[in-house]
């Protein structure tokens, strides 16, 4: 959660700064905007004295360790996901009854009417965010560190070349085989997103957490290993600062996480769809259902901000909420292929509900605690105001 979880270190490092703060009034402390700003100037004392308060420094509790999985983990579990999901589209559309004793097929699925290079033009899709973190963490381990950065960048366009290459030679032999109209519902969606929300910009079709800084400033003082830094301040202009930074960096990570969970179900839910010959027959409402739910599976919203709490709260009702719904589908079908593809989404539901029961819980109890104290403290520093 960018916007709610707080840096380590800075948690860590609390009591030092708390009490130069305390005993200096010009300590000088460095806020998120980069400036090293005073703690406690003229001005904020005459006001603390006038009014008979005497403002506190927030008090921090340390966030437990939690292991979180890396990044070329997720990736490879995306992708699982998502070739779970394409299959069982497939499976949905194009199943047959093969078990019959006068069926003449002998396979699960028709095979024949799929598409070969529209399956080629999926895995391609969904499988470029695996690879390029596979070469990037290739690349870190085996580049120097001052050959760094110009290897990414050669690599992200090399890639790019080889995406795009194979993108335009299934579209090239999809157009001669389908309506062109269904090459443009295929492209179109995808790509006018894309352009709205990130412009000519390479790094988000690849990597999703790619931190954009408008400057070498930024990236020295607001960030550490792609995370906002976070420090205590009483100054206004200091908060404010690291407020925009927070929200911007918030906005950033989610604009590229719904970017990639929309694409995803896109490519692997609705494309199957759009190139489905005319005469197949097949149950609308399951497989609308399945896109759905795939959806909802790799979306994020977030509702409420006053409480950090509260967004992995909605996050945790939406998901105890998906996997309810898929429980109760599981008991109504009756068909097999709705049996196995009702049941693999539910399995792969329950390891994000354990991640997210779990974060809620551990945010709960911190900043549950942290409120504890923070209001002890000023009820034992800040005398009644007769």
């Amino acid at each position: 959660m960018p916007s709610g979880r707080r840096n380590a270190a800075s948690r860590n490092g609390q009591t030092k700064s708390q009490t130069g703060f305390s005993g200096s009034t010009n300590t000088a402390i460095r806020s998120n905007s980069g400036e090293r700003i005073a703690g406690s100037g003229g001005d904020d004392k005459k006001s603390e004295d006038f009014c008979g308060i005497k403002t506190l420094v927030p008090k921090h509790v340390p966030i437990p360790i939690v292991p979180v999985d890396g990044h070329l983990t997720f990736e490879t579990l995306s992708l699982i996901v998502s070739i779970i999901a394409a299959s069982l589209q497939m499976l949905n559309l194009y199943r047959t009854v093969w078990w019959l004793p006068h069926s003449y097929n002998n396979y699960s699925m028709n095979f024949y009417l799929i598409d070969p290079y529209l399956l080629i033009f999926i895995v391609t899709m969904i499988a470029r965010q695996f690879i390029y973190s596979l070469l990037r963490q290739f690349i870190d381990i085996s580049s120097p560190v001052h050959w760094l950065s110009a290897a990414q960048k050669i690599m992200r366009i090399i890639l790019l070349i080889i995406v795009m290459s194979i993108l335009c030679w299934c579209l090239y032999h999809m157009a001669e085989r389908h309506n062109s109209m269904k090459i443009f519902y295929l492209c179109y969606p995808s790509l006018s997103v894309y352009f709205v929300m990130f412009g000519m910009s390479v790094a988000p079709f690849f990597d999703i957490s790619t931190a954009t800084l408008s400057s070498k400033d930024d990236k020295k003082t607001k960030y550490l290993l792609d995370k906002p830094l976070h420090n205590c301040s009483l100054n206004a202009s200091a908060i404010r600062a690291e407020v925009s930074t927070l929200r911007s960096d918030f906005n950033r990570r989610l604009k590229r996480a719904l970017f990639a969970s929309s694409s995803s179900a896109y490519i692997c839910g609705i494309a199957p769809i759009i190139f489905v010959p005319q005469h197949l027959h097949f149950n609308v409402s399951w497989v609308v259902q399945h896109v759905i739910m795939f959806w909802i599976k790799t979306d994020e919203y977030p509702a409420l901000f006053n409480n950090p709490t509260m967004l992995l709260c909605s996050l945790l009702g939406l998901q105890l909420l998906l996997v309810g719904a898929q429980l109760f589908i599981l008991l109504r079908s009756n068909d097999w292929y709705q049996v196995l593809s009702i049941t693999l989404l539910l399995l792969i539901n329950y390891y994000p509900l354990f991640k997210i029961t779990r974060d809620y819980l551990i945010c709960w109890k911190v900043y549950h605690a942290e409120q504890i104290i923070q209001e002890k403290s000023q009820m034992c520093s800040n005398p009644v105001v007769q």
